[in-house]
């Protein structure tokens, strides 16, 4: 399916929207079971058309990562190659190691062989396992933003290699210019603050992906997606769950946002208004509620933000959830992206912090050691006319907070009381 079609999803779910808008507009007292039953029902069509055209525009998005990629990657070869040597063709090359990457899934290809054509294309493959090819790969991350909602807005960071990786912070919002006479020296000097938060590289396993050998003996399955997919949703939903929620206490690995916020936004008797979402938007410092800012709720809060309207006193006032009908262009709230995590506590539990705004980019940062290799089990799954495929993925995340006053850092919350 091509970005049309997307567009023709998107102008369809728009009109779900505004028959949704209407349902709203005429009970602005609230909806009997009937109404409500209807009302769920449309919610769920334009949740389903929505993953139908998210999932076009993200495979679009892949293939134009990869291309970037197979392109720099051809200008690093070109620039390593002697002058008058044969010029390698960029295709050819993610062809040829696709194709060797295939054969060696189903077996019919060596560890060494596999290793012998990484090192003529891609260089040293990493020890201990295969390093897997830039296609696969790129599906890879794909399926890690699916499913976890995180590293679709934090700041990611590649690396080469694992070594631990000093990340810098700075908060300068407190210091301000100094009024001075002319040609006298400023009597102090005021320096920026500066912090560091050091990110490492934890290692992450897949678990065995057991695959049959008669399906890796069916040429016309694609064995590559199937792969992908299945270890893209393994390591996206654990790493997200770390970059929510695991404590900063731990010693080695991911550090969750959710521990790093103070001061945030309270709302009594679990009744969240509009008025509410307005002051979270602006206990939020405004450098950093740019364009880049973003909401982070789960599936069952964003249900609650999509009903809610500019007042609960006017029954003309629209819903402050907008629709777009742009390929590739998120819906907003209030003019900013609303971002699905599903690890984000559910909202009404004294003490979750269930409604998240700010600027994550700024806020948050992922590092990932690049690339991931791959080890094939030929013999423990044999009596079961299996073979086990295992991924390992280095990464870390933490949140880089450029101050301890909470009305200075990049993202605050909402909080539920009794």
């Amino acid at each position: 399916m091509s970005l049309h079609d997307a567009r023709e999803l998107r102008a369809e779910r728009a009109k779900l929207v505004k028959q949704a808008q209407a349902d709203v507009d005429a009970n602005p007292q609230g909806f009997n079971a009937e109404e409500q039953e209807r009302w769920d029902k449309r919610m769920s069509d334009i949740d389903s058309i929505e993953q139908k055209y998210q999932a076009i525009e993200a495979r679009y998005a892949a293939k134009a990562e990869l291309a970037d990629k197979i392109a720099q990657d051809q200008e690093a070869r070109d620039d390593r190659k002697e002058f008058g040597a044969k010029r390698e063709d960029a295709e050819e090359v993610r062809h040829n190691l696709s194709q060797a990457f295939r054969s060696w899934a189903r077996g019919e290809m060596s560890n060494a062989e596999f290793r012998a054509i990484e090192g003529q294309t891609k260089g040293t493959a990493a020890q201990g396992g295969n390093t897997v090819p830039a296609d696969f790969l790129a599906e890879v991350q794909t399926h890690l933003k699916s499913y976890g909602g995180v590293r679709e807005v934090a700041r990611v960071i590649a690396t080469a290699n694992g070594q631990n990786l000093p990340i810098p912070t700075s908060d300068d919002t407190g210091n301000t210019a100094k009024l001075v006479s002319e040609a006298t020296a400023p009597s102090t000097t005021t320096r920026v603050p500066f912090g560091q938060v050091t990110m490492e590289a934890a290692r992450y396993q897949s678990g065995p992906i057991k695959v049959s050998m008669e399906l890796l003996q069916d040429s016309a399955i694609d064995i590559e997606s199937y792969i992908s997919e299945a270890m893209g949703v393994r390591f996206g939903r654990i790493t997200n769950q770390h970059y929510t929620t695991r404590s900063s206490t731990e010693a080695a690995g991911p550090h969750g946002f959710i521990g790093e916020s103070s001061g945030a936004v309270v709302v009594a008797n679990n009744a969240l208004t509009y008025e509410n979402v307005v002051d979270l938007i602006h206990s939020v410092d405004p450098a950093y509620r740019t364009p880049n800012a973003a909401w982070m709720t789960n599936d069952a809060g964003f249900a609650e933000l999509r009903k809610l309207r500019g007042s609960t006193a006017a029954a003309s006032d629209r819903l402050i959830w907008q629709p777009s009908l742009v390929p590739c262009t998120p819906d907003t709230l209030l003019g900013y992206r609303v971002v699905l995590n599903q690890d984000v506590p559910l909202e009404g539990t004294t003490g979750n912090k269930w409604l998240w705004f700010g600027n994550w980019e700024r806020g948050y940062a992922i590092r990932d050691v690049v690339g991931m290799t791959m080890r094939r089990l030929d013999e423990r799954y044999a009596e079961e006319g299996n073979v086990a495929l295992i991924g390992y993925m280095r990464t870390d995340g933490r949140a880089i907070l450029p101050s301890t006053t909470a009305a200075r850092r990049p993202f605050r919350c909402i909080l539920h009381s009794s």
